[in-house]
Order: structure tokens, then sequence, then C-alpha cells
């Protein structure tokens, strides 16, 4: 952690723009920068900081578009490697260029940040990580009778869950994934677009309602599913059998 909070931003050219020009700074971040929460992360950090621009996955890194005062996208720049999600692992930050631009028509103190579609571009050197224990918020709801998620064994959000073994190709995307096959319900794609929720843009999101489901089979076929499978295997190894898992 503490080496990460150490990496240089490079830029390609010294910016000897006054402080009061907007500018548009394009940048690259590589490293450990998918399945880990860092788009909506740093969503939330710019629209705190009132700038603009936009934010997409690419083959191999993420893409990052800010917009704003020189100064105020500089010292952004500069803070951002230090905000990032627990499991993001920062190898670098590349500035591909920093243009002036002409300053909003109309002031305003709202956020024209967005997460874009991903691109796949040239294939090129990803950095996905492995999946991700079971956090407490999540651990939470499974435990809790009164959540809609009580008892559900796939409950992730974008700090947890499956991410390296589910993965079918870059950029790490819902439509890459074996989640693939389940089209979120309501209130999981009201999660999914709510960037005050922890799930914001979290590619493995599901419910009881439409993701997948626990099945407890031998040979003879399929015998329990939901709970029923759980107290199904669990009662096969009390008595000394061999369970076997399969995941997603």
């Amino acid at each position: 952690m503490e080496s990460r909070s150490r990496r240089r931003v490079s830029s390609p050219e010294r910016n000897t723009d006054p402080d009061g020009t907007f500018v548009r700074c394009t940048a690259e971040m590589m490293g450990v920068v998918q399945g880990v929460g860092l788009r909506p992360a740093v969503y939330r950090l710019v629209t705190r900081a009132g700038l603009s621009g936009h934010i997409l996955n690419t083959s191999g890194t993420v893409r990052l578009v800010l917009e704003g005062l020189r100064q105020d996208v500089a010292a952004f720049m500069e803070d951002l490697p230090r905000n990032l999600p627990p499991f993001a692992a920062l190898e670098g930050i590349r500035v591909l260029s920093i243009v002036p631009i002409s300053p909003p028509a109309v002031s305003t103190d709202r956020s024209g940040f967005e997460i874009l579609s991903s691109e796949t571009n040239s294939p090129s050197e990803i950095c996905i990580p492995p999946d991700l224990a079971i956090c407490s918020a999540c651990r939470a709801e499974v435990l809790d009778s009164s959540n809609r998620r009580f008892a559900h064994p796939f409950a992730t959000c974008t700090a947890c869950g499956p991410r390296y073994t589910i993965l079918s190709r870059t950029p790490y995307d819902r439509a890459n994934t074996s989640m693939r096959r389940f089209e979120m319900c309501p209130e999981c794609r009201e999660e999914y677009a709510n960037p005050s929720d922890r799930r914001f843009h979290a590619e493995t999101i599901a419910c009881p309602n439409c993701g997948p489901q626990l099945k407890f089979r031998r040979s003879g076929g399929c015998e329990a599913a939901g709970l029923e499978a759980l107290f199904a295997a669990r009662a096969e190894i009390a008595r000394g059998a061999i369970v076997a898992v399969k995941g997603i």
C-alpha cells in the first residue's frame, strides 16, 4: 500500500499553461486496475472534485479523461494514487496528452463525469485479480434474514467475488464473464446504476431473483436446489462423503 502511494504520474511534456486555463488531460492507468472497483471509485472522487470527463476499460488498461482548471486536474492526478480501492495495484499512470480547451459555457456544481462502455483495442498485457473473498458488508447481508440476499451464496460487490475464474476475455465486463447468462433484475440494475451504492458498476452483481442458483447432484441427476442443495451437501460431508464443488 505504501509503495503504491508513491507511484509517480508521468507526463509527456512540461505544462506551462497559466493556472486559469481549462484543460483536458488524457491518461492511462496500468497494473491491476480492472475488476477491483477502480472505475466506480474514480467516479466518486472526480464527482467530489467537481471535474468532468470519463473513464473506461480498454483491453489492458483503464483510460481516464479529465476536464477542468489546470491546477485542479494536476492536484487530482497527484492525489489519485493515494485514493485507490484496496485491491487495486497501480503500476503507473501515463499521461498521454494535456490540451487547452474552452471553459464551460455555463458554470455548474454538478460533475459531467461518466463511465463509458469499454473499448477493445490492440492486445496488451492485463492484470486481473484473483477471486476475492466475501467482504464484511456482503457477509452481513447473507446472514440478515430481512435482506433480499439472505442466504444467497453468490452475493458480491465491487470489493469481493469471483474475478479471474469467470473471465473469458478482456476487458473485464459482465458480457465477457460467465455472468453474461444472467440478466439483471430491476433491483440489481438500479444498484448497478447508482453511484452511491457499493454495487455501482459491479460486474458480478446478482441476487436470488436473477443470479446463479445452488444445485446438488448425484450421478442420477439434480436432487436439490437452493438452500436444500446446501443442506444436502453438508449432510454428505458429515457422513464422510466427498463433495465436488463447481463454480459459476
